[in-house]
């Protein structure tokens, strides 16, 4: 097979190795090429990234394509763009096209799979734009139904692609997120102070991780945070640490929020570079995520690798991902997420326990494991291709 990937989400591979959808592209890739020897690889990537090193994309059976028109995109029409990016890919005379984003060129014509993480858009609109619901509500049927095959990440995604979208089921195929064998390994407590001193935290921490944007419930865990400091005079020299970049739209929210506790109390360190993650997880208290939507949850894998103790929410995917490895909350009840902090910040039994079980849990995921299942749907979807084929004849 000639299997062509669209690898655009990537646009920093130094950097996108622990972000969200440039993240899976990453590593699917990755560890397909790794994996599988046999069939011939096509990757295709922006203009951008000609210069910088894809050294490790590099082998025999891979082809490494860069899109020449994208920085002009801008200037000309959606259907021109399309025509242009379905000439490119059509050129390649590929077996598949996987698109690890639900974007496909309407005019392409060749066999397609693509990678659907959530549609938050549809489950819970009030966190967008109207302008982000309009474009995805009448964008994402389209292509979800223009694709032969479509990958979701969980068992949640896939219900509500199910669901809202009306895709019918047979279509779907549940893959779920690996784990970096990283968020395994033993840091020493100097060095974890060391990344904490680079973040300018200090002291007993509650940590969350990830794009600070309405979904992930931000004004609830702070609240939550502010409820539980005020209860006890001991817990008062915790701090909350909010990693991960501040959408623009919520400076004024962010600056009442913070309000809530003592200056200095709520760390915001932004981006938190890859190879700090595991130290800044073994650091904390507890991994606190009670998300409104996640299409997978994999920051939950990350903290139970850590062996730091899991609080998220008992809705959407983190049930799923979190197993019985973790506290499961109510996003909507601010008390109950309170109550939570508080049960783990004070009852060591419920810690020890949750840390066996959230090693244990780890161990169901791996990206060797969602690149061979996903390359059973590349062979599946070619054999059909092949069959009808056949029956032309």
């Amino acid at each position: 097979m000639r299997i062509g990937i669209d690898c655009r989400a990537i646009v920093n591979p130094s950097r996108d190795k622990a972000v969200g959808v440039a993240h899976y592209t990453y590593q699917l890739a990755r560890h397909l090429i790794k994996n599988d020897s046999k069939n011939e690889y096509v990757l295709f990537f922006d203009r951008d990234l000609e210069k910088k090193k894809l050294q490790e994309f590099k082998k025999k059976n891979v082809k490494i394509r860069f899109f020449p028109f994208q920085m002009y995109k801008k200037f000309i029409s959606f259907l021109y763009s399309s025509k242009l990016t379905d000439a490119f890919f059509e050129r390649e005379n590929l077996d598949i096209l996987h698109s690890p984003v639900v974007e496909l060129p309407p005019t392409y014509k060749g066999k397609t799979i693509v990678t659907v993480h959530d549609i938050a858009f549809s489950c819970f609109p009030k966190l967008y734009t109207k302008e982000v619901v309009n474009r995805r509500k009448k964008n994402f049927p389209r292509i979800l139904k223009q694709a032969d095959k479509i990958i979701a990440v969980s068992e949640s995604t896939r219900n509500d692609v199910v669901k809202k979208l009306k895709i019918p089921a047979k279509k779907i195929e549940v893959v779920y997120h690996g784990l970096d064998k990283e968020f395994f390994k033993k840091i020493n407590k100097v060095d974890i102070q060391k990344i904490c001193q680079k973040y300018k935290i200090t002291g007993d921490y509650i940590l969350f991780l990830g794009k600070i944007e309405k979904r992930k419930n931000y004004e609830n865990i702070i609240k939550a945070f502010a409820d539980f400091r005020n209860r006890n005079e001991q817990y008062k020299n915790y701090k909350l640490v909010l990693a991960g970049q501040w959408s623009n739209h919520f400076k004024q929210e962010k600056d009442e929020l913070f309000k809530l506790a003592p200056r200095g109390k709520i760390i915001a360190p932004g981006f938190i570079q890859t190879p700090d993650l595991p130290a800044l997880f073994l650091g904390s208290r507890v991994f606190l995520m009670p998300s409104w939507c996640e299409g997978f949850g994999l920051s939950i894998l990350e903290a139970m690798a850590a062996q730091t103790p899991v609080i998220t929410s008992k809705i959407s995917s983190m049930p799923e991902t979190a197993g019985k490895a973790a506290l499961l909350v109510d996003p909507q009840k601010v008390k109950e997420i309170a109550d939570a902090l508080e049960k783990v910040l004070t009852d060591k039994k419920l810690v020890t326990s949750l840390k066996k079980k959230g090693l244990i849990q780890v161990k169901k995921f791996s990206w060797d494991k969602c690149a061979q299942q996903t390359l059973k749907i590349y062979k599946k979807l070619n054999q059909n291709v092949s069959r009808q084929k056949n029956k032309t004849k």
